[in-house]
């Protein structure tokens, strides 16, 4: 039978153990966001027109909340993602801002959903709603087909005509919020 002492030890292990495991969850999505930066050639950030000049990334790592919908900005390295205790996987976004011209206001975030695995230096990648990615921590030419098939999925939807969008790509019944989760997207403006 364990002593208490070593049931402490056990447990300091585990929770460091789960510790650097979220860690890495969110290390992995702020690489993730900054390689799809990368890749399209975004510009690093804008200033918003408010009286405390905030910085914004215009491809930024995001928090998602699945029981809410909500996202947020992933901050500091102390900061952690969702965790879905069911299937065992970690809950994230990545916002994307697009301008209708140079440097204008207003930008709109276009977000994109990820739930991923992480086994080792292993990842299960899933972007709703279709497309699943075997990729590599360490390894980012493995990440380019998830890449590719966010920025196929925004440009699909960015290339719908007005009275395409219900008709072609969703059951014209649904309501707004699920033809969005469908395509894996939510908009702000």
């Amino acid at each position: 039978m364990q002593k208490f002492a070593e049931l402490c030890h056990l447990y300091q292990s585990f929770r460091t153990r789960n510790r650097d495991y979220a860690m890495r969850a969110a290390q992995f999505v702020r690489i993730f966001a900054a390689e799809l930066a990368k890749q399209i050639e975004a510009p690093s950030a804008f200033t918003l027109p408010d009286k405390n000049r905030r910085k914004v990334l215009y491809v930024r790592p995001l928090t998602f909340d699945p029981e809410t919908g909500n996202v947020e900005p992933l901050g500091g390295p102390a900061d952690y993602l969702s965790w879905d205790d069911n299937d065992g996987t970690w809950e994230a976004a990545v916002g994307i801002h697009l301008e209708p011209a140079k440097n204008a206001f207003p930008k709109t975030e276009f977000t994109v959903r990820l739930k991923f695995k992480l086994h080792d230096g292993d990842i299960d990648l899933q972007i709703p709603p279709e497309g699943n990615f075997p990729i590599k921590f360490d390894d980012r030419a493995s990440w380019q087909p998830a890449l590719e098939h966010m920025i196929s999925a925004l440009v699909r939807t960015l290339n719908l005509k007005p009275w395409e969008q219900a008709a072609s790509q969703l059951n014209p019944s649904e309501a707004a919020s699920d033809q969005e989760k469908k395509i894996g997207f939510i908009w702000f403006d």
